[in-house]
């Protein structure tokens, strides 16, 4: 997903560290920078935008091991 189609999802798998979550979207604007708010059962985390598809990024279903690996980071 790109960072946009993230900000007008309602609900992404989020990539961050090797994990897999379902969150729900809510695009934060507390700080100025349109950084993204994604809750999930294990609490709220806010994402940099900066970071998106560099340590973090979405998926619209959950991604199987080949398709994270077929997908370049940074791309």
């Amino acid at each position: 997903m790109t960072l946009e189609e993230v900000k007008t999802a309602e609900v992404v798998f989020m990539e961050f560290q090797d994990v897999i979550t379902t969150r729900i979207v809510d695009t934060w604007f507390g700080n100025g920078d349109g950084d993204i708010r994604l809750a999930g059962m294990d609490g709220t985390r806010y994402m940099g935008k900066d970071a998106y598809n560099d340590s973090w990024r979405c998926w619209t279903s959950r991604p199987t091991d080949e398709q994270r690996k077929a997908v370049k980071w940074d791309e």
